[in-house]
């Protein structure tokens, strides 16, 4: 059986870690750069293409 890797299993860092990357992503001046980032390194989801 096999389990999904995220955020929450990251023993390295503190849950206020992760709440403070989430915040700051939401308020960067590029929102498109900012969710791709959590997208790839914190919620290990795919990227979403601009257009398919």
């Amino acid at each position: 059986m096999g389990q999904t890797a995220s955020a929450a299993h990251n023993l390295f860092l503190s849950a206020g870690e992760l709440a403070a990357d989430e915040w700051r992503a939401s308020r960067s001046p590029d929102e498109e750069i900012a969710e791709r980032e959590m997208r790839q390194f914190v919620w290990c989801l795919p990227v979403l293409p601009n257009c398919w």
